[in-house]
């Protein structure tokens, strides 16, 4: 199904269902993630002799040690960041956040198991990646947060490289820009920089902000859409230069509308489009859209036109050109299945000889 649609993405003419149809595949894709991710809690034992993927790196939800709950949305939304910051190298691999949460999901791990090591060279053999970035955010005083991390290889099952940094909560994303250079360092990648400067200007510049994207990216993950969409909102409201807000706020909305469309209502609105015609919903579509097809004994079918077109295989009339006086016909491809469509104007109905 995700291939389909995506065909559909690269082909298709028609932008009201390829609006559509790249809402449906945002949400079969998420789909295939998370089966992917059962799929490799079922064959753990055979990909924990699996090398990983060159260059590769998963990104784990940061643990969040607080007083109170009102912070745990930064573990999600600074583990995004992070992601996004590293993909900006060009020289490493990151693996889709989805694709991690929903490994962890499958693996039913506590929030407890985010930042230890043994968690991190699992989840990473599993995901077939090479490094694991994994850590702490701790609560200290009133206002003040320490930031704990480390870069794990995960084939080796060693360190690379600790990071430890406290400062102001309103610092939380500078602390993040320095483990996310540092992390480059230890994996040996070289940035430009122009690479460096987008880099530090992904950042939100409002904390409530941030912490609003941090719940929207807990709602997307638990299937609350509608709930997503309203927080992705919240969080751009605040800070209408995090781009990021936008961007989750657009796949929310996608997700949410392919949800509630089922596949026929969707075929529906795709027969809609090209023709015009609106068929009821429970209407039998295949029924309705070959009524009256007289199929060719012989096997082979065609659309047989009429007496005086004669035979449009392959081609369809141009109604520019013909308002213009300057008839002709306007080539398109030839479909791997033909019908036979009986001629309305023959006495009988039936097909022409």
């Amino acid at each position: 199904a995700r291939e389909a649609y995506g065909q559909y993405v690269g082909l298709g003419r028609f932008d009201p269902m390829k609006e559509e149809m790249e809402a449906r595949l945002t949400l079969m894709v998420q789909r295939e993630l998370r089966a992917q991710a059962r799929t490799a809690l079922d064959q753990e034992d055979q990909l924990s002799t699996m090398p990983p993927e060159s260059g590769t790196v998963a990104v784990l939800p940061f643990r969040v040690i607080a007083s109170d709950g009102d912070l745990d949305p930064l573990g999600v939304a600074l583990a995004d960041m992070m992601i996004t910051d590293l993909s900006m190298s060009g020289g490493l691999t990151l693996l889709e956040r989805t694709k991690v949460q929903s490994l962890l999901d499958e693996m039913a791990m506590t929030e407890a198991g985010f930042a230890e090591e043994a968690t991190g060279a699992r989840a990473g053999r599993m995901l077939r990646a090479e490094n694991v970035v994994q850590g702490a955010l701790t609560s200290v005083g009133t206002q003040d947060i320490r930031f704990d991390a480390g870069v794990l290889a995960t084939e080796a099952r060693q360190v690379r490289g600790e990071f430890t940094e406290q400062a102001a909560l309103d610092q939380i994303f500078d602390m993040e820009k320095d483990l996310v250079f540092q992390t480059l360092d230890l994996l040996g990648v070289e940035i430009t920089g122009a690479e460096r400067e987008a880099i530090n200007q992904n950042r939100s510049e409002n904390i409530l902000s941030f912490l609003a994207y941090g719940q929207g990216l807990q709602a997307l993950d638990g299937g609350d859409y509608a709930q997503a969409q309203a927080l992705f909102r919240q969080s751009a409201g605040l800070d209408p230069s995090f781009r990021s807000a936008g961007d989750r706020l657009n796949e929310a909305n996608q997700l949410e509308q392919a949800s509630t469309q089922t596949t026929e209502e969707l075929a529906q609105a795709a027969v809609a489009e090209v023709t015009g015609v609106v068929i009821p919903v429970g209407t039998g579509l295949l029924a309705t859209l070959t009524e009256g097809v007289v199929p060719n004994p012989g096997g082979d079918v065609t659309n047989t036109g009429d007496a005086a077109g004669g035979d449009k295989q392959g081609s369809e009339r141009d109604p520019t050109q013909e308002a213009s006086g300057n008839e002709g016909v306007t080539q398109i491809p030839t479909a791997k299945i033909k019908l036979v469509i009986p001629n309305p104007t023959k006495p009988g109905g039936g097909p022409d000889a």
